[in-house]
């Protein structure tokens, strides 16, 4: 569990569950975002997505000063599994029962082991995803950054 990083620091990231607190901040530009937990779904779906979509609409209003909406099925927004990529296991929702219904496909199905979906304000027309690679070049003895772009997989090739 030591290389390159810790299996905690590895799951952090590449499960992206650093996203929720990132979120938190204007300066990093990530759209509002929350968790739903499988025994919290388990226990009272339409209460997760409730307490999701608040908890959503409450960021909304903190961090982007935006104004609340009339009606929470109004919101838009996408449930997502974190290791996953290029909008792969990204599913969109509008409202209360939409979000419930989301989360079960998710959460329901026998096969997968997710215990967390990540809840987030939808991002229209988004397309791909910025990536910034880090590694260490021994060669030089420095760490170096490389930025690309992935292009997301198209809807009908997705989930």
């Amino acid at each position: 569990s030591c290389w390159p990083h810790a299996s905690a620091l590895y799951r952090e990231l590449c499960g992206k569950l650093w996203i929720p607190q990132m979120s938190m901040s204007p300066e990093h530009r990530v759209p509002p975002t929350t968790r739903v937990h499988l025994a919290e779904y388990k226990r009272e779906p339409r209460e997760s997505a409730l307490r999701a979509l608040k908890c959503l609409l409450r960021l909304r209003k903190q961090v982007w000063g935006k104004d609340p909406l009339a009606s929470l099925d109004e919101f838009r927004g996408v449930v997502k599994l974190g290791f996953s990529w290029c909008g792969c296991d990204v599913l969109p929702f509008q409202g209360v029962s939409s979000l419930v219904s989301m989360l079960g496909r998710f959460f329901g199905d026998s096969a997968s082991d997710t215990m967390v979906c990540l809840v987030q304000e939808m991002v229209p027309d988004v397309v791909g995803e910025h990536r910034i690679v880090c590694f260490y070049d021994k060669v030089s003895d420095t760490f170096r950054k490389e930025p690309l772009w992935i292009e997301n997989m198209k809807p009908d090739t997705a989930l």
